[in-house]
């Protein structure tokens, strides 16, 4: 099946994150609505192939640059956080 290409507005996007961050889910998990807003700023500009472990863990999650994910597993966002 061929891949659809689907544009959604930067502006539509930001909308719907700002929604989303305003939830009971988000508003609770300060961990959780760094990483989304993080990752989402990446894809709308265009950077979605950058985001790894390593860049979330120093740029969202304040880790030391010298931290290494393979020993550090709490980079990833856990519910509540």
């Amino acid at each position: 099946m061929p891949e659809i290409e689907v544009t959604v507005p930067r502006g539509e996007v930001t909308n719907a994150l700002s929604r989303v961050l305003r939830s009971s889910s988000f508003v609770q998990s300060s961990r959780l609505s760094r990483f989304l807003e993080f990752a989402v700023q990446y894809l709308l500009d265009g950077k979605e192939e950058a985001l790894k472990e390593y860049l979330i863990g120093t740029e969202v999650y304040g880790r030391k640059s010298n931290t290494t994910p393979a020993r550090t597993r709490s980079f990833a966002p856990r519910p509540g956080g």
